[in-house]
């Protein structure tokens, strides 16, 4: 406004008077389209598309879009759109001038740019488009366009006119970077709704879908407030019945800063909506609203038509913002709702299925069930359904059979109204796999008869592994090689009789063919000779009919109880076929587990054993039978003990069941002793002698340390036959508790070392520190450092002195008393850096002019290893012997002259003492020949003045910036002299690196190469420049050489860089030499001189081996200054190739040896066996035995004799060649015996058995070798009687006569036991001339409690739970009590819980119901059996009683309520199943008030008693805002022993305006209007003020108009009048109304003022004198005016001048007061122009 003012029409009397303003501002509302006349700077182009009706275009026309990016009109006056392709050369091809019109802030204006084509939609309708046959076609990818002031076409790329450019695709002209090429389905589109310009084309476009817009699109003005739209939740429908209608549910819709445009609610399916509850329902909605802020409470309702889901997104747009989505969900149900069940009581065959119907849908239930198939997902009604008729309370089941075994099931529960069948979600099962059967084969041996035998019979053995007797009468076990049969007469079967049963565990022989050699087997059960098993591979079935089977497949018939294919050939088996790779016969295929095991799976249910028959006396073998437990409670810690003391007794007690006779042992643990007794004798370690069963012992212990350490470990309780268990021991002996402190005032040489000791023990006697230079040093090894400064809380420190700067030191507190010495834990620090000089001492030559001396001049090198220039004026370098001196004379003193400098890596040359042998020096820096050191031992200081040093402590002083101390002797050095073994004349002591290195030790700084000086003209070498590095080429490899020859040359190549002049040296490796030339002499080692620097030499090797090995190894190259490298070197020496082969035909006295021996080298000249006694024997120290019948392949044999029986010998194979004597690897054999040997197989364990029963016969077989005749005794052995035959007679001996020689018998042996105890022994056989053996025999006599196991728990509630448990095995005795016993405590002692007895035993199973329980706690339980042996006890399991759970059901939103009110109460329901008695918690949320009744007292929270159990309570709550704000948020409900949960609440503080609505205009003349408005809602405060507010302007922001306010209010109504208005002028107007929540306005209108008549006229004649004068003339020219009145005589009695730059003049001014009444004319004049009128003054 104020720019436009300094060029508005200026309208003058010469006073200028002030009233003449108010007509200045109302004709500038006239003048506002005069903006529009200068260039406009506000229009951009903000979308370009140049597909427009090409193949798959969404339009059928190119276009440009242009916005409004400022916040008044702008006008397209003057203006073109140009086009161009991307091509930057000539003149732009597509002009289009734009027509005039003005775009408003934020409007868009469309131009269509192409003819219209084929393909796409129309575009909307454009405001300006090119006439027929000046359309402007544009590329789909690649161009530019510009917004051009003028309609001139533009050329190249244009820098004037052009208000806006646009470059996309491979366009050169662009706004910084071009946007990326476009397509027929996609343009560029100007971001944020076009107003982002940065005049960057790249970053301020965006390739995206068309989107044309026209001016009749929402504008969208830019930097203002976005329009927004929110929206609260819609609470679920839930399932509803089809053709019902659900609801009304609500949501409320929020706007900001909307634009006037409809806010819509677009369909959903399913859904219709209303703004009011009980309104009318549509599928969509559009709402009218004025802008700004917008709320408003849409009301659902659902009507499913389907069984289907309907969730989706209701979408709500509209006022200019982006779309939102409010979610919607329900479902259409009619059938009835059910979820499918858990899968139980599996069986292989059979199975039951659970479902629950959780509706019954929309009418009653006619049938359900379970539906199940084999395929997953299988499509609903595709199964086989199985009907229930078991409903209870929604729950029902079904019983599935029919089914296979090992297969996986699904299945889904269904349900069925008239309506139709509902369906549960898919689960499911797989059924146990297919039965072992009771009855297996448990041993096959095919051997029987044959060469090396055990028995002389074959035999199959089969095993009832069951704990039921089995019936095989009138089965049989049927017999076919492995790769037959062809028909049903291949099968050999063996018929089982009739009245033939197998007891649980037991065992049934069934022998077959006979042999000649090996024992007789156990008494069979059956026998059938005809049959002749192969030992090595068949097939035996156990078949439950006595059928023969036929062919191949008969493995699979249902008649095939068990079958076994062994050898890798076997045509059927189960699974795969068990391989007898290894058997013999000796060995059968037994099924592990003594037959227990059955997989169904012969490669991994069987194994080889030596043969081992088993019968129907044979004892049995129950499956499953409980294994032998040991556990034991804690031992309570003895915590810290004093050394040397005793602590206790603790104990801890062992519990055993099931356990064998076996002693139970108590192992040793470091500190700690035992005993059965509190007051009794304490060892190291105990063995408790127990009769098997259960077993309880207390274990007393005692501690007692001996050294301060933790003595924590694990006490080792075994025996009985149980896995061993471990019982925590925990305890520390502790003496003076010593800690170690941190290191303080470290130093490069010293520091101090804190440490703290009390103790409880005896008195402290002596304290201190401890240190080390190692890492981890033992106690006691280090240095001590006493201390006497101990203070009353046990603080001490020690000063340590004497130390090396930069080293690490390790130490640790100690101190000592009575009872010995203590330390704290290690601790370190690390010595200060001694500082490096950056002057040092580079190289020192004491032998110069001696006996072969290099140089004939001793010297002292100086070296700046620094980056800068240091000046040494006035040092000096001082030398003294290595012992001395003793004073200051001794010390010599070279003084270096003023000005003297050396600059960085560069050298100082001292020339010492002169002697006769030598060249020269190169030109010293400094001579002073007084000075004669020792090239052996000396001292050389670099002191930083001329004063001389004095005493042996002078290398330390803060004068010296280094020194070196050579020689052993040196009494002063930098940590420790430099040892100067192998120095000589023509060798100097070097630093290391070319002077370099300075780690302040000269030991490991320096080292002795040939002397070599260097003065200040020697080159520089600055230290961190490239280091010396030497590589070097591979040697390839000689590979087998015959030894005592030479190969090679072979070569490889060393390369130096950076080197210094040091000799490059190649070390010696055995076996090879060396020369610089291919054809020199070669030597085991070389020396190569070179200048440093770059360097380059191959060495040629040679390969000599000697001995028969490998030479490998790593030729070492060094020198140079570099690191050394190795290079690698193979190359074996190699004679003849011996090998030792295998002894045969050995005897008790011979043996022939076998040996293999060829050579590609000198020809063999003998060869042999060697052999001897000794083990590892040296080569050559044997016996030879030569021989003489080698062959073409180097095999021969050597017969040994004249050897010892029973005795072992060792041997190797030799042979002789002109090169040397080649060995095999050593072989041994033993010869054979002549002694009377017995030996015996094991005899099986018969386990525990109940006291006065007979369990076996076991059997063992008696084996002799070499026997006498004597008779052969077995027995006897307490417990245990013998017999030769399964079913003889059993005696407490035997005696057995025998013919001598070899010989075999079988012994069988019972077992009954009399008493609890074990019967553990050796069976002595004795006799036959032989050394008796023992044959170990293990059993128990029991009187076994019976076995328990608890099971799971189920049905768990807070307060009750069903607990299983199970007895698989009775004991010896019947079970008179069992049940459940249970506590809250953990590992609570058995006996001390609370037990609940069951009588519900079925088969093995039973359960126990528990009841009075507490919630959320976790009980312990084990099931229990009782019987004559005593009660035992299941292992203890755990369960946890539900907790209480809170539920509670939604609280409605309370939405937007005016602050300081209060609405409500709405509420919500707390419910529960069971809650304990703690108060149920409700709030505080900050604006919510809480009651337990509808008019009762609110109050912020609640705290409700209540008694334990089910729980429900309405909750009522009222909403009070107190601010504008969100007041959403949880209301917590806690208590009761429950989780606690959050109920939300919502709803808002508001303080709203007004609503107001804008009149209409009423047009009283050119210059006035009345304008009318009304209030329609006065919000939630007083209205205030109201009225009009105007402008010139259309979309003034809201306040920047003119306010006219009215008083005039009626019935919500009111009106105002404005005059003064400009003629034909259009305003721009709003109501407004103001409250307490601020000010509101209606939506803008207009209204245009009539025009001024054409003419000159006059208003309102006569004209009072003194008062306003109006008139007007329509139809003149711009420009200056003179407005003169005469009077009827012709005199000038009023003037004034007029300015108008438009084509009209409407003016007002007050006529004088003083003119006379009477006829005057009134003349407008300028120069050109004059016209007046004649008017009446009154």
């Amino acid at each position: 406004m104020c720019c436009f003012c300094q060029h508005m029409i200026l309208i003058m009397e010469p006073n200028f008077k002030k009233i003449m303003m108010k007509k200045i501002f109302t004709i500038l509302f006239t003048l506002v389209s005069l903006i529009s006349f200068s260039q406009s700077t506000t229009l951009v182009i903000s979308q370009v598309y140049g597909g427009g009706g090409n193949s798959g275009a969404p339009y059928n026309a190119d276009f440009v879009e242009l916005h409004n990016v400022s916040s008044v009109s702008q006008s397209t006056s003057g203006l073109s759109v140009q086009y161009a392709s991307s091509s930057a050369t000539g003149t732009w091809t597509g002009v289009f001038a734009l027509p005039t019109a003005n775009i408003p802030a934020g409007g868009y204006f469309l131009i269509r740019m192409s003819t219209i084509g084929t393909n796409g939609v129309a575009l909307p309708t454009p405001d300006a488009e090119p006439s027929a046959g000046n359309e402007i076609a544009m590329s789909s990818t690649n161009g530019r366009v510009a917004l051009v002031n003028g309609v001139t076409a533009l050329s190249g790329c244009p820098t004037t006119n052009v208000i806006d450019l646009v470059g996309f695709g491979s366009s050169v002209c662009f706004e910084t970077a071009a946007t990326p090429a476009l397509s027929n389905t996609t343009a560029a589109l100007r971001n944020n709704n076009g107003c982002t310009d940065t005049d960057n084309n790249s970053a301020d476009f965006t390739v995206a879908a068309p989107a044309p817009r026209n001016s009749s699109s929402t504008a969208s003005v830019c930097g203002a407030s976005s329009p927004t739209l929110s929206a609260t939740a819609l609470t679920a429908f839930g399932g509803v019945c089809i053709n019902t209608t659900a609801g009304p549910n609500s949501f409320t819709i929020t706007g900001t800063s909307l634009n006037t445009t409809n806010v819509t609610v677009g369909a959903l399916n399913g859904f219709t909506y209303s703004t009011s509850a009980a309104g009318t329902y549509t599928t969509s909605l559009s709402l009218t609203q004025p802008g700004g802020s917008f709320t408003q409470e849409i009301f659902v309702k659902f009507t499913p038509t389907a069984v289907q889901t309907y969730d989706g997104d209701i979408a709500v747009g509209g006022g200019g913002a982006t779309s939102i989505n409010v979610a919607a969900s329900g479902s259409g149900i009619n059938a009835p709702a059910l979820t499918t069940g858990a899968a139980s009581n599996i069986t292989q065959v059979s199975a039951t299925l659970a479902g629950t119907i959780t509706s019954e849908g929309c009418s009653a239930v006619t049938a359900y069930g379970i539906e199940y198939s084999t395929t997953a997902g299988f499509p609903n009604g595709t199964g086989t359904p199985v009907a229930s008729t078991n409903i209870s309370g929604g729950n029902f089941s079904s019983n599935i059979t029919g089914l296979t075994a090992a297969t996986t099931y699904y299945y889904h529960a269904y349900a069925t109204n008239t309506q139709g069948t509902g369906y549960g979600t898919e689960k499911s099962f797989t059924t146990s796999t297919a039965s072992t059967p009771g009855m297996v084969i448990s041993q096959v041996y095919g051997g029987g008869g044959n060469s090396s035998a055990t028995y002389n019979q074959d035999f199959v053995e089969l095993f009832n592994r069951s704990t039921a007797t089995i019936d095989i009468s009138g089965w049989s076990v049927q017999y076919a090689s492995a790769t037959g049969p062809g028909g049903a007469g291949d099968w050999a079967v063996t018929t089982i009789p009739a009245s033939t049963t197998v007891a649980p565990g037991k065992y049934f022989l069934i022998a077959l063919a006979t042999g000649a050699t090996g024992g007789a087997l156990p008494t069979p059960d059956l026998t059938n000779t005809a049959v002749n098993m192969s030992g090595s591979a068949g097939k035996v079935a156990l078949v439950n009919n006595a059928v023969a089977l036929n062919g191949t497949t008969a493995c699979s018939s249902a008649t095939v109880v068990d079958v076994i294919g062994y050898g890798s050939t076997a045509t059927c088996s189960e699974t795969s076929p068990f391989i007898t790779t290894g058997i013999d016969n000796t060995k059968s295929i037994f099924r592990k587990m003594n037959g227990c095991t059955d997989d169904n799976n012969n490669s991994t249910d069987f194994e080889i054993l030596a043969v081992s028959p088993r019968n129907s006396a044979s004892a049995a073998n129950v499956c499953g039978a409980a294994s032998p437990v040991l556990t034991a409670t804690a031992l309570t810690a003895f915590g810290n003990v004093c050394i040397n003391t005793t602590a206790g007794p603790n104990s801890f007690t062992i519990t055993g069941t099931n356990l064998t006779a076996a002693d139970v042992t108590v192992a040793a643990l470091a500190g700690f002793t035992y005993s059965t007794t509190s007051g009794g004798t304490y060892t190291t370690t105990l063995n408790i002698t127990q009769p098997g069963g259960s077993f309880t012992q207390e274990v007393f212990v005692k501690f007692t340390p001996t050294a301060v350490q933790s003595y924590n470990g694990d006490i080792a309780v075994g025996g009985g036959g149980a896995t061993s268990i471990n019982v925590a021991a925990a305890g520390a002996g502790i003496n003076i508790s010593v800690t170690t402190g941190a290191s303080s005032a470290v130093t490069s040489n010293s520091a101090t070392l804190a440490g703290t000791a009390t103790t409880t023990c005896a008195a402290i006697t002596a304290y201190g520190i401890e240190y080390s230079t190692t890492n981890n040093f033992p106690n006691g090894s280090g240095t001590q450092v006493p201390s006497t400064n101990i203070n009353g809380s046990g603080n001490y420190t020690s000063d340590v002195t004497g130390l090396t700067a930069a080293t690490t030191y390790y130490y640790k507190a100690y101190a000592t008393n009575a009872q010995g010495t203590t330390y704290g834990v290690q601790e370190s620090f690390t010595t200060g850096t001694a500082s490096t000089p950056d002057m040092v001492i580079s190289q020192v030559y004491g032998g110069g002019g001696n006996s072969s001396a290099t140089y004939n001049q001793d010297f002292v090198e100086l070296f700046n290893r620094s980056t800068a220039t240091i000046d040494i004026s006035g040092w000096s370098v001082q030398y003294a012997s290595a012992t001395g001196p003793g004073g200051a004379g001794d010390w010599a003193v070279t003084t270096i002259p003023a000005s003297t400098t050396v600059a960085p890596g560069k050298y100082f040359l001292i020339a010492l003492a002169t002697g006769a042998t030598g060249g020269a020096l190169p030109t010293p820096d400094l001579t002073n020949t007084a000075v004669n050191m020792s090239g052996s031992a000396g001292k050389v200081a670099l002191v930083n003045n001329a004063v001389a040093l004095n005493g042996t402590t002078a290398c330390s002083s803060a004068t010296v910036v280094d020194v070196i101390g050579y020689g052993s002797t040196a009494t002063c050095s930098e940590t420790s002299p430099f040892i100067t073994t192998g120095i000589d004349n023509t060798k100097s002591i070097f630093r290391k690196m070319n002077g370099c290195t300075d780690d302040n030790n000269n030991s490991t700084d320096f080292e002795i190469l040939a002397v070599s000086p260097r003065n200040s003209a020697s080159a520089a070498n600055v230290c961190g420049a490239a280091s010396p590095v030497l590589t070097a080429t591979a040697l390839t490899a000689f590979g087998n050489v015959c030894i005592n020859t030479t190969a090679g040359p072979n070569s490889f190549t060393i390369t130096g860089t950076n080197l210094t002049a040091a000799d490059v040296t190649v070390a010696a490796l055995a076996g090879f030499t060396y020369s610089t030339t291919s054809g020199g002499t070669y030597t085991t080692t070389l020396n190569i001189t070179q200048p440093g620097g770059s360097f380059t030499q191959e060495v040629f090797v040679k390969f000599t081996p000697t001995a028969v090995q490998s030479y490998n190894g790593d030729i070492a190259v060094g020198g140079g200054g570099a690191t050394s490298i190795n290079v690698a070197a193979a190359g074996a020496g190699i004679n003849i190739s011996v090998t030792t082969g295998a002894s045969s035909a050995v005897t008790s006295n011979s043996a022939t040896l076998a040996g293999t021996a060829t050579t590609t080298c000198a020809a063999i000249t003998a060869y042999g066996i060697e052999y001897s006694t000794t083990n590892n024997f040296p080569n050559g120290s044997g016996t030879q035995v030569p021989s003489t019948n080698i062959n073409g392949s180097g095999n021969y044999t050597s017969d040994v004799t004249g050897l010892t029986a029973a005795t072992t010998y060792y041997y190797k194979a030799y042979a002789t060649n002109a090169q040397g004597t080649t060995y095999g690897t050593q072989q041994s054999f033993t010869t054979i015996s002549t002694t009377p040997v017995l030996t015996a197989t094991s005899l099986a364990g018969f386990g525990n058995v109940c006291l006065n029963t007979v369990a076996g016969p076991n059997s063992f077989t008696i084996n002799g070798a070499n026997l006498t005749a004597a008779d052969i005794n077995v027995g006897p052995l307490s417990g245990f009687s013998f017999s030769t035959t399964s079913g003889g007679t059993y005696t407490n001996t035997l005696t057995l006569t025998q013919p001598g020689g070899t010989y075999t018998q079988q012994v069988f042996v019972q077992f009954n036991p009399v008493a609890v105890q074990s019967y553990n022994g050796n069976i002595a056989v004795t006799g036959g001339g032989a050394t008796s053996v023992n044959v170990a025999a293990t059993g128990a006599g029991v009187n076994t409690a019976a076995s328990v196991t608890s099971g799971a728990a189920s049905a768990i509630t807070q307060t009750t739970a069903t607990v299983a448990g199970s007895i698989p095995a009775t004991g010896c005795s019947a079970v008179t009590a069992y049940g459940i016993e249970y506590s809250t405590t953990n590992n609570f002692p058995t006996g001390t819980g609370t037990q609940a007895a069951s009588t519900n035993l079925s088969g093995i199973n039973f359960s126990s119901a528990l009841n009075g329980l507490s919630a959320s706690t976790v009980y312990y339980y084990r099931a229990y059996a009782t019987n004559a042996g005593g009660t035992t006890y299941g292992s203890q399991l755990s369960f946890t009683t539900a907790a209480p759970v809170l539920t509670a059901t939604p609280l409605t939103a309370f939405g937007p309520v005016c602050v300081n009110t209060t609405a409500g109460p709405m509420s919500f329901v707390i419910n529960s199943t069971f809650v304990t008695a703690a108060n149920i918690n409700v709030g505080p949320l900050a604006g919510y008030s809480f009651a337990t009744t509808s008019g009762g007292t609110y109050t912020a929270s609640l705290s409700l008693v209540h008694a334990a159990g089910p729980y429900t309570q309405t909750i009522y709550v009222q909403f009070a805002p107190t601010a504008v704000q969100s007041y959403s948020g949880n209301i917590l409900v806690s208590g009761g022993g429950a989780a606690a949960i959050n109920v939300v609440a919502s709803g808002s503080g508001i303080n709203s305006g007004a609503t107001v609505n804008t009149g209409n205009a009423t047009i009283l003349s050119p210059n006035a209007v009345t304008l009318n408005g009304d209030i329609a809602t006065a919000g939630c405060s007083q209205v205030t003020a109201y009225g009009i507010e105007y402008s010139g302007i259309s979309g003034l922001a809201n306040g920047l108009g003119t306010k006219v306010a009215a008083n005039n209010l009626n019935s919500n109504s009111f009106s105002v009048t404005l005059n003064g208005l400009v003629q034909a002028g259009t305003y721009y107007y709003k109501a407004y109304a103001v409250n307490s929540g601020g000010t509101t306005y209606g939506v803008e209108k207009s209204f245009t003022t009539t025009s001024i008549p054409n003419g000159f006229v006059i208003y309102s004649i006569p004209v009072k004198k003194g008062e306003n004068l109006h008139y007007s003339y329509k139809g003149i020219a711009p420009g200056h005016y003179q407005i003169q009145i005469f009077n009827s005589i012709g005199q000038l009695v009023f003037e004034r001048p007029v300015i108008t730059q438009v084509n009209f003049i409407d003016d007002n001014f007050i006529l004088p007061g003083n003119i006379a009444p009477g006829v005057y004319s009134m003349h407008i004049v300028s120069p050109g122009f004059r016209d007046k009128k004649i008017f009446m003054i009154r």
